[in-house]
């Protein structure tokens, strides 16, 4: 479980613009704030992703 002071560094380096490397219980996930094109194309460039390539998106609710 995460504390709260390293839940506090990951919303600032999301927020910074910055991808963040989380490990799940099965896999490690590449996060990033999908509102900022920016760093939408350094996680594509980083997966050496293609355009049309789904994504997993995580968001809180239905309207997010």
């Amino acid at each position: 479980m995460l504390q709260n002071n390293q839940l506090l560094e990951i919303c600032a380096n999301l927020e910074a613009g910055k991808l963040v490397l989380l490990q799940t219980e099965t896999i490690w996930g590449i996060l990033c704030d999908a509102t900022n094109d920016a760093t939408i194309q350094q996680l594509i460039k980083l997966k050496s992703a293609k355009p049309n390539e789904g994504m997993v998106t995580m968001v809180a609710d239905y309207e997010m």
